[in-house]
């Protein structure tokens, strides 16, 4: 196998570090998800009950159940905003990713 040139060497770190940011977007894409879960189902369960109780800080506070669904249905919203947002990032980085490939594999000929 042969050496690879400084600017191939250069490219294949830029390649890894573009690899592991595309892994931290994922990791937020699945944390966010795991959040808007969690709203879904904070939700289904103020429907069933007339009584709702909010964290505030660390003293829970008795709250409208029907103002508590539309603060946690605005909540979802900008969540479902955020995932789409990190969508975007991740096609961004694997296109970038897939060319940086290509042109390794091809100065690699």
């Amino acid at each position: 196998m042969t050496e690879l040139s400084k600017e191939d060497q250069k490219k294949m770190n830029e390649l890894q570090i573009m690899e592991q940011s595309r892994q931290q977007i994922n990791m937020q894409k699945q944390a966010v998800t795991t959040q808007i879960f969690e709203i879904e189902s904070a939700l289904n369960e103020i429907e069933k009950t007339s009584e709702a109780y909010k964290f505030v800080g660390s003293v829970l506070v008795k709250k409208d159940p029907k103002i508590l669904a539309k603060e946690l249905e605005e909540e979802k919203e900008l969540k479902e905003k955020q995932i789409e947002k990190l969508q975007q990032q991740e096609e961004k980085f694997d296109k970038k990713i897939e060319d940086l490939r290509k042109d390794l594999l091809k100065s690699m000929k």
